[in-house]
């Protein structure tokens, strides 16, 4: 029995050792309190362990010599992948520093905009390079912006009555506003502008689309008499789901059951065929009001 423990505690010892470079210390805690509670069972599931991920590391490495593409988290739900590189979230859950590390350099060969919010959490993360890789990808990409915003507004001001710079200037103002990159004061101008270049978008009738940004943009400014102008003009012109759904999304924020009951009754009467998410809606407000 003697002799058996003893065995016991050298095999569970080398727990501490297996894998060492690749783990942090939480994941080594574990691996000796699973070799030393679980005899032979334990050390065995550890071996398993660091064997899956030596597989998934190897696997990452080797995608730096065939990937042409983003990798996993730089793709939409659903989008077909060539490879199953793990996504940095899952990464950053992991906390393994190996895996975080190579898959924010895979993150500086592409274009990395539409996926900040993974940045902004690797930012927050407790590995000091993991977080300073994050930082300078954040940085590289507002001098980016902050550059093509420039030009675009240059060209903007140069031709105010071309309708191309005007959707332009739109684009880059409004992608860089979803960045989350500006500071408070910042965005507080910004904003102002994209809400005078949404303006002239819509009186060049340019599309429904730019009434629901500009909707938004005056709710973060808090004025809630251009949100009511702008809900009821969109209703007028398109009198489409997206512009019903607007108006009564103001009415039952200003608790106005008056006027909510009343664009409810018009949308009721009205031939539009309201989508799935549009009734779960309007079933969520009407259980509110309640």
């Amino acid at each position: 029995m003697i002799t058996f423990l003893i065995i016991h505690l050298l095999l569970s010892s080398s727990a501490f050792f297996i894998g060492k470079s690749k783990i942090n210390k939480q994941e080594r805690f574990c691996h000796i309190v699973l070799a030393f509670t679980l005899p032979v069972v334990g050390l065995i599931t550890v071996l398993i362990l660091n064997y899956m991920k030596k597989e998934i590391i190897k696997e990452i490495d080797n995608t730096d010599e065939i990937i042409e593409e983003p990798p996993l988290f730089f793709y939409k739900p659903g989008e077909i992948r060539k490879t199953d590189i793990i996504p940095l979230e899952d990464a950053l859950l992991m906390n393994d520093t190996a895996i975080k590390r190579k898959q924010l350099l895979n993150i500086a060969k592409d274009d990395i905009l539409p996926f900040i919010d993974s940045l902004h959490l690797a930012l927050e993360d407790e590995d000091s390079e993991t977080s300073h890789y994050a930082a300078t990808a954040i940085t590289n990409i507002k001098k980016k912006l902050d550059v093509e915003l420039q030009k675009k507004e240059v060209e903007y001001e140069q031709d105010k009555d071309n309708l191309d710079y005007t959707k332009e200037y739109y684009s880059i103002l409004d992608t860089y506003l979803r960045s989350k990159l500006m500071d408070f004061s910042e965005r507080k101008i910004k904003l102002y502008t994209y809400i005078e270049i949404l303006k002239k978008l819509i009186d060049n009738d340019a599309g429904d689309e730019y009434y629901t940004k500009i909707i938004d943009a005056f709710y973060e400014t808090n004025s809630l008499n251009d949100v009511e102008r702008y809900c009821l003009d969109f209703l007028e012109k398109y009198n489409n789901e997206t512009a019903f759904l607007s108006c009564l999304k103001y009415y039952y924020i200003t608790k106005n059951k008056e006027r909510f009951d009343e664009v409810l009754a018009q949308l009721r009467s009205s031939a539009i065929k309201l989508s799935n998410g549009g009734i779960n809606i309007i079933r969520f407000w009407l259980g509110g009001s309640q």
